[in-house]
């Protein structure tokens, strides 16, 4: 149903007012199939490239109605409002996969101007009518001082002439976001399905917090809950049989929980290294490589902090994919709805108390860690649940402090390859025969493209605050001859010095001129501020040209 049983009852009066029952009895003669309006009606989480375009189709097909007639009919039925249908349109002829320059729209064959002949029939019905329809986008929103800016579904409104090259910036991007979220699926399939000995897949998500509630709860306790951050990992690896030699496909799922709710790189770290011990125990394997799946969040998986952990590997290659945007559901979002359920269900029937990340844990690991053996067919499949309990996740680690690397959007593959701070990187994940076994050129280089080799730049901490870091290429260190002169108390306050900002008594800026003021040379500058404990002294690392311009500028002022 689209409206509550009351607001159904009130339309059927108006519609017949000669009938006459009672909303009791109305409510009695509702039929089975007919479902009331609920919470599992909303869908969450979805994709705003797919939504827009939806919308837009919704809009149409609408519109259509408005206008249709018993003239017109027969030509509005003969065209597919589907979305792949449209979005096929605007391409060239295929059977099962387009052209790669097909989909990145630099095919001189196809655009996505082709929607304009296939709407043709409707333009000239009603060219210069109003359509309106609903998109999301950002918007700005006035918090007192404050300008928050957040997401929101925006009403549209102008005429179809108007309506159909919006249409066409969508269709622009469409069909390689579709293909890409295909692709990147059926990968993780071909990878599942043809790994070797010794090779793991990982398929691993952060599930929304559990917030702790309690079946008799205080007001202060509702508003204010305590936050259990929850991470599932689903773990593919074969093993063989004592009594058979064929392999078994063992699902071990491993279910990271934390009070710690920061949800970053050093976490997933945390989290991942605790599951590969757990495997690595279990299984009685050495893991010489991992295939991890996750979603593009740069925070987490795919920012520099996750390629620097990446490369920093040695004993064993990593590869990690990438889902395309807002496409990456997969079995970790069951796995952080039980966990999540179980709890709720625990709380509710007043069986336990649970407050904390240790609560959650104890829980779950009472109640659903298990292990099942399944027959399919010819194949055998064991399936695994259990949890681990992470603290004390550690985030102060200098070897993870590098530059950003750039293009990492495009990027849905990248892969260790034993040399710090080096991988290689690649447009989308390919799991074909050629690049299971390493040799031979991949199938499907006309998309994956080959893999490339990037490097990342370490910046060295200078004392304290990381946004003071120097950027150090150690290939032109040596080469320059750029050194940075230390400063110590002894430095700090010499005769013959210059004051460089002016007599102010709280301010002393202090260098030695004939000493720092040499080619090719950094310069140290010490500045005391006046605060309510004393002076503090900060140390700044200025260059020969800045201090020479601040000087002129005082002397001329």
């Amino acid at each position: 149903m689209t409206m509550t049983l009351e607001d159904a009852f009130k339309n059927s009066k108006s519609l017949h007012p000669d009938i006459k029952i009672g909303f009791t009895m109305f409510k009695k003669l509702k039929p089975e199939n007919v479902r009331k309006i609920s919470e599992t009606n909303r869908r969450s989480c979805l994709c705003q490239v797919c939504c827009n375009f939806a919308l837009k189709i919704e809009a149409l097909k609408k519109h259509i109605k408005s206008i249709e007639t018993p003239n017109n009919k027969e030509q509005f039925t003969k065209i597919n409002l589907e979305k792949e249908q449209i979005s096929a349109v605007t391409l060239c002829q295929y059977q099962d996969t387009p052209k790669a320059s097909c989909i990145e729209r630099t095919c001189q064959m196809c655009s996505t101007e082709k929607i304009m002949d296939y709407f043709k029939v409707i333009t000239d019905e009603s060219q210069d009518m109003n359509l309106t329809w609903y998109q999301w986008g950002p918007i700005e929103i006035n918090k007192g001082n404050k300008i928050k800016r957040c997401v929101s579904c925006l009403p549209k409104e102008t005429a179809l002439v108007h309506f159909l090259p919006e249409m066409k910036k969508d269709l622009a991007v469409y069909p390689a976001h579709i293909f890409r979220a295909k692709w990147q699926q059926k990968q993780m399939r071909n990878c599942i399905d043809n790994l070797k000995h010794g090779s793991i897949a990982m398929v691993m998500d952060f599930s929304e917090n559990y917030g702790c509630l309690f079946q008799s709860e205080v007001q202060s306790g509702f508003f204010d809950r305590n936050q259990v951050t929850i991470h599932p990992m689903m773990i593919y690896y074969k093993m063989k049989d004592e009594e058979d030699t064929k392999e078994t496909l063992v699902k071990h799922a491993i279910i990271g929980i934390s009070e710690d709710n920061k949800h970053d790189a050093d976490a997933v770290l945390q989290f991942e290294d605790q599951a590969l011990q757990i495997v690595v125990k279990e299984a009685g394997m050495q893991i010489k490589e991992v295939h991890q799946w996750t979603d593009g969040c740069a925070a987490q998986y795919k920012g520099k902090k996750s390629f620097a952990d990446i490369s920093l590997r040695k004993t064993t290659t990593v590869y990690r994919n990438f889902f395309e945007t807002s496409q990456g559901k997969n079995v970790c979002d069951g796995l952080g709805a039980i966990v999540k359920n179980a709890c709720y269900q625990a709380v509710i029937s007043s069986k336990k108390i649970i407050a904390n990340a240790q609560d959650v844990f104890d829980h779950c690991e009472e109640k659903l860690t298990s292990v099942k053996s399944v027959t399919e067919g010819e194949g055998k499949t064991v399936s695994k649940r259990q949890f681990i309990l992470v603290s004390g996740i550690k985030r102060d680690r200098p070897e993870t402090k590098v530059d950003t690397l750039k293009g990492t959007r495009k990027l849905h593959s990248v892969r260790s390859i034993g040399q710090n701070y080096k991988f290689q990187t690649r447009k989308l994940s390919c799991y074909c025969l050629f690049c299971l076994d390493g040799n031979g050129q991949c199938q499907n280089a006309e998309y994956c493209q080959p893999w490339e080799e990037q490097s990342l730049r370490l910046l060295q901490d200078t004392g304290g605050d990381p946004a003071s870091n120097m950027e150090i290429d150690h290939h032109q260190q040596d080469s320059d001859g750029i050194r940075s002169e230390g400063l110590n108390n002894q430095q700090s306050y010499v005769n013959g010095t210059s004051n460089i900002v002016g007599n102010d008594s709280h301010t002393e800026n202090v260098l030695d001129s004939e000493k720092h003021f040499q080619p090719s040379m950094f310069v140290i500058v010490a500045v005391k501020f006046p605060t309510q404990r004393g002076n503090s002294v900060t140390i700044y690392t200025l260059d020969k040209f800045s201090i020479l311009m601040a000087m002129n500028f005082i002397l001329n002022t």
